[in-house]
């Protein structure tokens, strides 16, 4: 809970004063400083909202540090959502982004893409499996999941156990693929928005998993 922002300009530069209530435990309230480092690379997080998913999670999910969204690992049992708040205007679209786990063999697998997603309870997936050993592709429809596709034996992983993962809906066509190859695929026509969001996910509720360098392209309608 942040509020109360009061900004104070001294030789030249912006300080914002801020109140905050936290849980750590019991809701204290404390008097902080925020200054702008304009070396610092930042996330726009307006472009980002916390949401729910079907079940709701324990406090917020994620967080945006360091160029990444990462999911906090506070959610117990259930799944950290993170929802764009842009809506796309085309179903037929590809998205980019680069995973990262928390360390080598971390218990923070299940990492995944969302797509054609137009409530919390109606989405494609697709990504890495909870077992951290196979890919998948599934749907999520009117709250109850269905696997589509998957496939075991990952692919070598980079540095640091990132992988780029791109997951591409053109049509009834759904593809995955790792480092630029192709690596799962299915046809489905069950979701066809002509609007809708992306999001990601960490299917663990403790997984501490990192999602960088996202984008959005658009893709010729099949």
């Amino acid at each position: 809970m942040i509020y109360r922002q009061f900004i104070v300009e001294h030789d030249g530069r912006r300080f914002c004063f801020y109140n905050a209530k936290n849980n750590r435990p019991g809701w204290n309230e404390t008097i902080n400083l925020a200054i702008r480092d304009i070396a610092v690379a930042m996330v726009n997080p307006a472009l980002w909202t916390m949401t729910q998913g079907p079940r709701i999670p324990n406090g917020a999910s994620f967080e945006v540090r360091d160029g990444a969204a990462r999911s906090l690992g506070n959610a117990g049992e259930r799944p950290q959502i993170l929802q764009g708040n842009r809506i796309l205007d085309t179903g037929d679209y590809a998205i980019d982004v680069t995973v990262t786990p928390a360390s080598a063999g971390a218990a923070d697998c299940g990492n995944v893409i969302l797509a054609r997603s137009t409530d919390r309870a109606n989405h494609y997936y697709a990504g890495l499996g909870a077992d951290g050993r196979s890919y998948k592709i599934g749907i999520l429809e009117a709250g109850q999941d269905r696997p589509l596709a998957a496939r075991d034996h990952l692919a070598p992983a980079g540095p640091g156990g990132r992988r780029h993962l791109t997951f591409e809906l053109q049509g009834n066509d759904l593809r995955l693929l790792d480092g630029g190859q192709l690596v799962l695929s299915v046809a489905d026509p069950t979701l066809r928005p002509a609007r809708s969001y992306v999001g990601l996910q960490t299917s663990q509720g403790s997984g501490r998993a990192a999602f960088s360098s996202l984008r959005v392209r658009r893709l010729a309608a099949a």
